[in-house]
């Protein structure tokens, strides 16, 4: 943590405007929420707060898998956002934390960016806008990190259908001010 704090505000002074933390063995095929309350949640928190005492930039948590028993506690961490891996639906993501924090996802990264045609991720994507759009709060993204050989025009796609069906919306608490 002391380590991830350190990169964020390092890449903080060289320009970045949005810091990610990303926890890939804190989802619920890895630990249980016992233990995700018990571990994560204090060093997630306190990992936020550090960042946010440098400069208050927007921060999103990412975590891998099946999330669906610890979202309320992921937008407990304190961050703006919470990344929702393409195992979980986003309409379930949304209703589990309302507009405590923006929704960032969940495109299936393998199927559909990495296997899948242009129209496939047009599909995906407009799925993703139709279960997690509705009200603002949500950025379309993959639902994981993108393969190396993922085709261009599949993520030109994504892209352009998020423009052509969505439209930027900030974070909850930006929209609030």
């Amino acid at each position: 943590a002391a380590w991830t704090i350190d990169l964020a505000k390092a890449s903080i002074d060289a320009g970045t405007e949005v810091i990610g933390l990303v926890d890939p063995t804190a989802g619920g095929s890895v630990i249980s929420r016992k233990h995700f309350i018990e571990f994560s949640v204090p060093i997630l928190k306190w990992t936020n707060e550090e960042i946010k005492k440098h400069k208050n930039v927007p921060t999103y948590l990412h975590i891998c898998g099946d999330v669906r028993d610890r979202l309320d506690l992921m937008a407990d961490t304190g961050v703006d956002a919470i990344s929702i891996d393409n195992m979980v639906d986003l309409g379930f993501a949304k209703q589990a934390v309302g507009d405590r924090v923006c929704i960032i996802g969940n495109v299936d990264p393998v199927r559909t960016l990495l296997l899948g045609s242009p129209a496939d991720v047009e599909r995906d994507s407009r799925r993703c806008i139709a279960q997690a759009g509705k009200g603002g709060g949500f950025i379309l993204a993959p639902g994981c990190g993108v393969a190396p050989d993922t085709a261009p025009a599949n993520l030109e796609m994504m892209t352009a259908t998020a423009r052509a069906y969505g439209r930027y919306l900030l974070t909850h608490r930006e929209v609030a001010k």
